[in-house]
């Protein structure tokens, strides 16, 4: 890509001394701002299609982003997801075949990526999860019916919305469907929450670190 390829001959490196992680400090920084600012020189500038798919995001600090991935990325990134799945299999019993049910906006990266795969790949029925996704704007005692309705093994959202949902049917005392795990990203989730989820209610809570533009 342009960028690296021009950063690279100014300071007289190539590709030979990059051996190690310490090495790509030779470096310069950059930042979100050089990026947004010039895409095009941090593409691949071969000549060739290679985004399969643009996702938009509303970035961390809530200033709209465009990322474009191409296929063989998408894809990598699915295997990748596969060792999440070998870690919850530890306590769901299965790595397999298990429902899910996502707390998640309609259109989260998370959601833009499962349609591509939804799109671009085939599972059997028995190797592939059994999915629910629900809108976090939704009411909590609509939630709570969908939740009982649908008894997922798992459940993902935001760390802050899921934190104050499971905390609603604590204090609530809500008679609920309890998944065996609770998982979130994109935010935090307050100490209080999860040690409300985890001792008063018996559900082991997930973090998954996130960085997808």
């Amino acid at each position: 890509m342009p960028h690296y390829r021009e950063a690279m001959r100014r300071l007289d490196l190539r590709p030979e001394d990059f051996r190690t992680a310490e090495d790509l400090a030779r470096l310069p920084l950059i930042s979100k701002q050089d990026v947004m600012a010039h895409p095009e020189r941090f593409a691949p500038d071969d000549g060739r299609r290679h985004a399969a798919l643009r996702i938009q995001s509303s970035g961390t600090t809530g200033k709209p982003a465009s990322v474009d991935y191409d296929a063989r990325a998408l894809m990598l990134s699915l295997a990748a997801g596969q060792r999440r799945r070998a870690v919850l299999a530890h306590y769901l019993g299965k790595g397999l075949g298990y429902r899910e049910l996502s707390i998640i906006r309609s259109e989260s990266v998370a959601t833009q990526m499962r349609r591509f795969y939804e799109e671009h790949t085939w599972a059997p029925r028995r190797v592939d999860l059994e999915r629910l996704a629900l809108d976090p704007g939704e009411p909590f005692a609509r939630l709570v019916e969908r939740l009982n309705e649908f008894r997922p093994d798992v459940i993902v959202g935001y760390g802050s919305h899921l934190g104050a949902f499971m905390r609603w049917l604590y204090f609530e005392g809500i008679d609920f469907h309890r998944p065996k795990i609770v998982t979130y990203g994109a935010d935090g989730m307050p100490e209080a929450d999860r040690q409300i989820i985890e001792d008063r209610l018996g559900i082991p809570v997930f973090s998954f670190y996130q960085s997808v533009e």
